[in-house]
């Protein structure tokens, strides 16, 4: 017997609801719920409630491999059990409070990317190395459903997140498009327009950028703000929100925060509440730059117009700060 048999046995097992007999081969053990590497600290594969969840957490090159085993015994399996799989960091999902894993189901899922990366070894030599990317999945948890993802505008390797959505989906492609903000979905309905310029909309991360019109909203500030000079209320270098408690990574070259919710500003001096006219919220110009660089720099239109910012339709999302498989 070898590594790949011993996993073979397992997923032989699962599939046709025998008991696990055999727990130990080498450096790799398992139980009725999962097969490990190294330990039960890293499980390669559990079952879930339609098929198998694979970890694309990493852990070591060792690892690796027994990893790359798992993904082309689970792969064989399910193609000839009929049944489903997907690979998400289990790290996450233990931050998410998704367990017992076997209680997730698998609603759909994309295939994962590989590319190859060329690199200096340490005698100088240049080598060819595989990158992985996970696919996209969306899963179901009692009655609530998750996409795991990566974020197409983050760099490669980067901007993995597992996200609750407010909405039933089917798909992944249904599940990314639950996340865009209502009025976001409507302007893309009209992009069809020749009109519509194609730097509209834009996003990076869990923010979207709708370009705004720029002369009322500069008339509708400076008239509510009292200031003839709009860089004097423009807070340079700030950062939007973060959408749950961890430190806000997001920061734009120029930011205005229009009401508090409502839509309008309380005028001291002539002590009076005034409508601005135009929607609350975070307005940005300039560049918008991500701290851990997980995004590309993203440029506002011509870098002095301004945008509406406007975060994603999530319950809430976590990122992972380790390495992927």
């Amino acid at each position: 017997m070898n590594n790949k048999e011993f996993i073979a046995s397992w997923f032989d097992c699962k599939v046709n609801n025998r008991e696990v007999k055999r727990h130990v081969y080498g450096h790799l053990c398992a139980d009725d719920n999962a097969v490990y590497s190294y330990g039960r600290h890293f499980p390669l594969a559990s079952l879930c409630e339609n098929g198998f969840l694979l970890n694309g957490d990493r852990y070591s090159s060792t690892t690796s491999s027994h990893q790359s085993l798992t993904r082309a015994v689970c792969t064989e399996a399910c193609e000839n059990g009929n049944l489903k799989f997907a690979v998400i960091p289990f790290t996450v999902l233990n931050s998410a409070e998704l367990t017992p894993v076997k209680r997730i189901e698998i609603v759909d899922k994309t295939e994962e990317q590989f590319r190859d990366v060329e690199y200096t070894d340490s005698d100088g030599k240049k080598r060819v190395r595989e990158d992985h990317l996970l696919g996209g999945s969306v899963i179901k948890y009692a009655d609530r459903h998750f996409i795991s993802s990566n974020d197409p505008t983050a760099t490669w390797g980067h901007g993995y997140f597992l996200t609750e959505l407010t909405e039933l989906a089917k798909t992944v492609d249904e599940a990314l498009e639950s996340l865009k903000p209502d009025l976001v979905r409507q302007l893309e309905d009209r992009l069809e327009d020749p009109e519509i310029q194609l730097d509209l909309i834009l996003r990076q991360g869990e923010w979207f950028f709708v370009k705004v019109d720029q002369q009322a909203f500069v008339e509708s500030v400076r008239l509510c703000k009292g200031t003839s000079v709009m860089e004097k209320i423009a807070m340079p270098y700030e950062y939007l929100p973060s959408g749950d408690s961890s430190r806000p990574h997001h920061r734009a070259t120029r930011l205005i925060r229009v009401g508090e919710g409502d839509g309008c500003y309380f005028n001291e001096r002539e002590n009076r509440v005034v409508d601005y006219g135009i929607e609350s919220g975070f307005y940005c110009r300039g560049t918008i730059r991500h701290d851990n660089r997980e995004h590309r720099m993203l440029k506002l239109g011509n870098g002095r117009e301004w945008y509406l910012a406007l975060r994603n339709r999530q319950v809430r999302s976590w990122s992972y700060d380790g390495r992927v498989d």
